[in-house]
């Protein structure tokens, strides 16, 4: 069942076209990915899911709702939630209160100590555990980016929408992200990942998307997608046969 629909997705700034007449659907329960070379429309895609821009034409549905048009903390009450490619500090915020802030919602009903509990939860899953009490700023840039992976998952979205994840993160601190995603998954959630580290994100994702100035290149299992010759030229390179 999917999850998600897009069809006909444009965005043009003024003679580039950013995402061109993009249609594609996400299965609830899954984890794909987005994957292209520099500049193929890969986070311009997801901000225009999220509402942090406007869409020129095309629709976008979750579960039947049309999200274009939204804005984005409305989407995300609808149940998309994100990460972002360069994660910020939320100034003045420990890494425990800035999980509060999503934890705090209306719609979870949750009392502070279960919010509490929750946020230390999803601390603790990512390695984050012993940075509870640290204020955000003093975080380095690996900490942060799980910290934003955390926060986007503390508002418990039915799509959860990562960019670029893996980056700036050592082995085991991606292998904590893998997992929880894998278990995620087993739960019915819902994963759509930008990627770039193709060795780490091949083997967790069930579907790929390829994009290519803006446009579908591909998109099919990982097995497919690493023996397309289109995608070999455009993005993979010969690395295609070693995923």
């Amino acid at each position: 069942m999917s999850l998600l629909v897009v069809t006909g997705l444009t965005k043009r700034f003024g003679g580039l076209c950013a995402v061109k007449d993009l249609g594609f659907e996400i299965d609830a329960g899954s984890i794909q990915g987005v994957i292209g070379p520099n500049g193929a429309g890969k986070t311009s895609l997801f901000n225009l899911l999220t509402g942090f821009l406007p869409a020129d034409r095309g629709s976008v549905r979750l579960e039947g709702t049309e999200l274009l048009g939204r804005r984005p903390h409305v989407i995300a009450r609808l149940g998309l939630a994100r990460s972002f490619q360069l994660a910020r500090p939320f100034a003045g915020l420990t890494a425990l209160e800035t999980l509060m802030l999503p934890l705090s919602l209306p719609a979870r009903r949750a009392g502070f100590a279960e919010r509490s509990a929750q946020a230390r939860e999803l601390l603790d899953v990512l390695g984050l555990s012993h940075k509870a009490d640290t204020l955000s700023e003093a975080l380095n840039q690996g900490e942060l980016r799980l910290l934003d992976i955390a926060r986007a998952l503390a508002a418990q979205p039915r799509l959860l929408l990562l960019d670029e994840p893996f980056s700036g993160l050592g082995t085991p601190a991606v292998r904590r992200v893998v997992q929880c995603l894998r278990e995620r998954r087993q739960t019915g959630g819902t994963t759509l990942i930008i990627e770039h580290r193709l060795r780490e994100l091949m083997p967790l994702i069930d579907r790929a998307l390829v994009l290519n100035f803006g446009a579908r290149l591909a998109e099919g299992t990982p097995q497919a997608i690493a023996s397309d010759e289109q995608v070999i030229e455009a993005y993979l390179g010969r690395q295609g046969a070693e995923v």
